[in-house]
């Protein structure tokens, strides 16, 4: 036993050394793909070599994951920042380029009546004064990092305290799912989960929970839907019968849906789903108890096998974790936790006899555990802030509506491609905030919704969208609204819009993407925050072993802090509902932008959307389509 363990360390010493050579290399001389699947090697063997006993730093073992996850879009950005901030003068879109710089006039009769946005009118290069040097500092920060084992972690101290990000990732084996979990108060968490163990997947309403599999079902949940939504037409002038029987079809999707998304949660996370939940705040008296209780249970249940005295002291801060799961919650979960003790038990060098285990009086045992701290866990009194969850997730994970499973449904969560890219956004926030010379971190980014723009059924064919909302805008043009109504935007009108607004509304098709390359957008210095409501504006198209690419990182790069889109195709009366709930939630009307504008506190976009997720006829397959990118604003 002994030997066996100490020649697996060495191979995963060995497997150390090869990767951190390899990658002192692949940034410069290879693919994203070799990077980010060495990337993933060496994490998965530090994880395993923390396990031994290895003193690993959880932090830079995070900061590679980061890396890994997120390699391809750092790569895109630096390109496009040399776009942004390298060349002197963004060209005029409406004439010829020149070979001899010389400044555009911009000539006062061409602007446009009534109109906030002029036509003529190039790019502004010195109207917000943070920008080039936000920029510039990006582009430093990603051209000294070094990428050998002296990588420089990330400040997670920085982050606030109500807030936790979570970073996922398929092994390249598709055989585990890897997890980190960061908060600005507790150490790092790293997770390596089998997807199959013990024949879990019998047990869900699917016969296989592969990656793959789950991949391809809700590919074919959401292909059907739109086939069943382009009937819509057909259906509205048909008989009751036929109408019954299209509802009928939509309803069962969405339970489909429903159903995978708890079989996800299930299978897939089980116990370890308690790395998504909210901060468990306790006074450090209260936390001594709990570590005690938990180092009992497991003294009591390895008592059986005669190893209790051998028993080492649990991680503190994977008992913090665990202890925030439900007392309610399934025994195949308390397994998860129990199994996860004992191998590090074992990894540790301790000879155990699983079948010596009583592990149903180990469940039965934690969750008295649990019981018992619900009774003592005390509320942080002086948090004051609701809590919100940041998910940063692989390629093949994007696709998933990670924000309706469970765990998740109803509470503050948003996308974001990396870690590096929230601690960016965090600076920029902190930046802006005119006067305010206080430490980070800063929990939001600020936006005047006076300042907003509105593309509202720009192809002329949403009439019912257009009549449900345009009193609507109209009528907010009295606190500073401006926009487009029934025609076609130019290039150059939107470049202006999100250049200049505060916050973008499109109601239309996509993502606007037939009005405005996403070239353009990201070469943007400014974006405002946007709001995409149309089919499949938040989709991330899947590009097999590349990373995907789509609209959503298109605003990302172009400095959009906030944005939020559609996951796939929903029909528009469900979707507009939809939208309408997140506006009153926001109080997005003429008393409530006057309100804001006195105000400093409000209700974040990103809660305004998971509360409006129920008000849809069908909540999964219309209420779980629209997600949130970046940090939240609030209004």
């Amino acid at each position: 036993m002994i030997s066996s363990r100490i020649q697996l360390m060495h191979q995963f010493e060995d497997t150390l050394g090869h990767c951190w050579s390899a990658l002192e290399v692949l940034p410069y001389q290879g693919s994203s793909f070799q990077y980010r699947e060495v990337a993933l090697k060496l994490v998965q063997a530090m994880i395993k070599l923390s396990a031994f006993g290895k003193s690993v730093r959880a932090d830079t073992v995070a900061t590679l994951f980061d890396l890994a996850v997120s390699w391809t879009i750092h790569r895109e950005l630096l390109d496009s920042i040399g776009e942004k901030v390298h060349i002197s003068q963004q060209p005029d879109d409406l004439n010829w380029p020149s070979m001899v710089q010389r400044p555009i006039a911009i000539s006062s009769k061409s602007s446009q009546k009534g109109s906030q946005l002029s036509l003529m009118t190039s790019i502004r290069e010195t109207g917000d004064r943070f920008a080039d040097d936000h920029w510039s500092d990006i582009e430093s920060r990603i051209l000294s990092r070094r990428y050998d084992e002296d990588l420089q972690p990330l400040p997670f101290g920085d982050l606030p305290l109500h807030w936790t990000v979570v970073t996922m990732s398929v092994s390249d084996t598709k055989d585990s799912i890897l997890i980190s979990r960061c908060r600005g108060d507790q150490p790092v968490l790293m997770f390596d989960i089998p997807l199959k163990r013990n024949a879990r997947s019998d047990q869900s309403q699917s016969p296989s929970m592969s990656v793959d599999w789950v991949t391809q079902e809700l590919k074919e949940i959401i292909e059907l839907s739109c086939q069943n939504g382009k009937r819509a037409t057909e259906v509205i002038n048909a008989n009751r019968e036929a109408r019954a029987q299209w509802w009928s079809e939509r309803s069962l999707l969405d339970k489909r849906l429903s159903g995978l998304l708890e079989d996800i949660e299930f299978c897939w996370l089980g116990g370890f789903k308690a790395a998504f939940l909210d901060h468990m705040w306790v006074a450090e008296e209260t936390f001594t108890t709990i570590e005690g209780v938990f180092h009992q249970a497991f003294r009591h249940l390895l008592s059986s096998g005669g190893r209790s005295s051998l028993l080492d002291r649990i991680n503190p801060a994977v008992i913090r974790c665990f202890a925030q799961l439900s007392p309610d919650c399934r025994n195949e979960e308390l397994e998860d936790i129990i199994y996860f003790v004992l191998d590090a038990y074992q990894l540790a060098g301790n000879s155990i006899s699983l079948s010596d285990i009583d592990i149903d009086e180990g469940i039965i045992d934690l969750r008295r555990i649990l019981r018992e701290i619900r009774h003592i866990q005390t509320k942080k009194a002086n948090l004051g802030k609701k809590q919100h969850l940041f998910l940063i997730l692989d390629r093949n994970l994007q696709a998933i509506p990670w924000e309706s499973t469970p765990i998740l449904r109803g509470r503050a969560v948003s996308r974001v491609p990396s870690l590096a890219f929230l601690f960016d956004s965090l600076r920029l926030a902190k930046a802006r905030r005119a006067g305010d010379d206080g430490p980070l971190p800063v929990d939001r980014f600020s936006i005047n919704p006076s300042h907003t723009f509105y593309v509202l059924n720009p192809g002329g064919d949403l009439r019912r969208t257009e009549e449900k909302f345009k009193p609507w805008v109209q009528q907010m043009s009295k606190v500073g609204w401006s926009g487009i109504i029934g025609r076609k935007p130019t290039e150059f009108e939107l470049v202006n819009a999100l250049d200049r607004s505060d916050l973008f509304i499109y109601f239309g098709h996509g993502g606007a993407e037939q009005y405005i390359r996403g070239s353009r957008i990201r070469t943007l210095k400014n974006c405002a925050a946007a709001m995409l409501w149309g089919c499949s504006s938040g989709l991330m198209a899947d590009a097999g072993d590349f990373e995907r690419s789509g609209t959503p990182y298109n605003y990302l790069i172009g400095g959009c802090q906030s944005l939020v889109a559609n996951l796939w195709d929903v029909t528009d009366k469900d979707i507009d509902k939809f939208a309408e709930a997140v506006f009153k939630e926001l109080r997005m009307d003429v008393e409530g932008v006057k309100t804001e504008l006195e105000s400093s506190e409000g209700v974040s976009v990103v809660d305004a959307v998971a509360r409006a997720r129920s008000v849809c006829k069908l909540p999964y397959l219309t209420g779980a389509a629209p997600i949130v990118y970046g940090i939240p604003f609030y209004l």
